[in-house]
């Protein structure tokens, strides 16, 4: 991947480059051409957008009427600015086609199973063969006691983004049953692979403890960093830490009792009101470090921590007897729905079964001679 300024394209790169090179947040009007592709992109509300093809120039036509439009002639149907790359005369916004309706029954004939960890339940969709549009999601809650801690979580499995959506307590229910989520609307088409999570955790008390490693700042490559550091990425949603702390003490043993909602602080030895809190919500353990992913709860009166010594600080919950729910089988045959399970920090598995998270879905017919440029709903 190489940096230029020829025409306004920024950068030069394959596709793959794009996406592991750049995560958010972007920089609006930074522009990527793909030299796989022969495609420029840009960034436009926080997402990269197609902006021309290489060599052409996007062609204004404003609101779309029904006409003959030519290729790069740019439109705006409804909430949607799209781009034709033929001669059309297609309606360029995805249109809805028949009714919406959820995957799972109002009423499905689960079965329960408990376990003393921290549970986490899904529905992957990939491999589609038309666009929908997910307009709501609901999960089923199976016990409603107020020590059960529940969260909605959306992850991109392609890029690895991390959506967080609502969190709650059993006790929101009254009695076993689906709770409506609130989670931003989600717009499926065939490339995509998502998985919606439900994660569950039954905390009877915690365990803390801390130890000294050197914050070395941001970087957004995951790679070891390297004896007695710790550093984060730039957006705020991974922590990597070397198990030799700056002690040189090995710290493997305390570094694998971390589990989903571990609270994790970084605060400077020499300022302790120079620091970052977070909420762990995935662990992987690679051997000589620890990659954590995490979401930022509050960052110190002092600012974020500076790069020295700082202390590391972990609150661990000991986890109490959780339920989940599930249908054994359930996408038999079906190619893009999949059940997928995590128990605490086991490996996840993927599988036919439905677990408690379902989806509403509206189909919507799309037109081969435009691409997307921007969507504003």
């Amino acid at each position: 991947m190489i940096k230029t300024r020829d025409n306004g394209i920024q950068w030069h790169g394959t596709d793959s480059e794009r996406l592991l090179n750049f995560s958010p947040p972007y920089q609006e009007g930074m522009m990527f051409h793909e030299t796989n592709t022969n495609k420029n992109y840009m960034i436009w509300g926080q997402q990269w957008v197609l902006y021309s093809l290489a060599g052409s120039f996007m062609v204004w036509k404003n609101k779309w009427l029904q006409d003959t439009y030519y290729e790069n002639d740019v439109v705006r149907d409804e909430t949607w600015t799209m781009i034709a790359n033929k001669t059309t005369t297609d309606r360029p916004s995805p249109q809805p086609y028949g009714d919406q309706t959820f995957i799972l029954s109002d009423t499905p004939t689960w079965a329960t199973q408990s376990i003393t960890d921290v549970v986490r339940t899904g529905l992957r969709i990939s491999n589609l063969t038309k666009a929908y549009d997910v307009s709501s999601i609901r999960v089923w809650l199976p016990s409603v006691s107020a020590s059960v801690n529940y969260r909605v979580i959306m992850e991109d499995n392609i890029t690895g983004l991390i959506k967080f959506g609502q969190s709650f307590t059993g006790d929101i229910l009254g009695s076993p049953g689906w709770l409506t989520a609130t989670i931003d609307r989600v717009w499926l088409v065939p490339s995509d692979d998502i998985t919606i999570w439900l994660t569950m955790e039954n905390i009877a008390s915690t365990t803390t403890f801390n130890h000294p490693w050197d914050y070395i700042g941001e970087s957004n490559q995951d790679n070891n960093p390297g004896n007695g550091n710790i550093e984060t990425r730039g957006q705020q949603n991974t922590v990597r830490i070397n198990v030799i702390d700056d002690d040189a003490v090995d710290q493997t043993s305390d570094l694998s009792q971390v589990i989903t909602g571990t609270i994790l602080r970084i605060a400077n030895e020499s300022d302790l009101t120079r620091y970052y809190e977070y909420e762990v919500i995935d662990v992987t353990d690679n051997t000589t470090w620890f990659l954590f992913d995490v979401r930022l709860i509050e960052e110190g009166v002092g600012g974020e921590p500076l790069e020295v010594v700082s202390t590391v600080t972990f609150d661990v919950p000991i986890p109490a007897s959780v339920d989940y729910v599930e249908i054994v089988n359930n996408y038999s045959g079906n190619t893009s729905l999949n059940g997928e399970l995590k128990i605490g920090t086991n490996a996840q598995v993927t599988n036919q079964n439905a677990y408690g998270v379902d989806i509403l879905l509206q189909e919507y017919i799309v037109s081969p001679d435009w691409d997307l440029v921007a969507y504003s709903g």
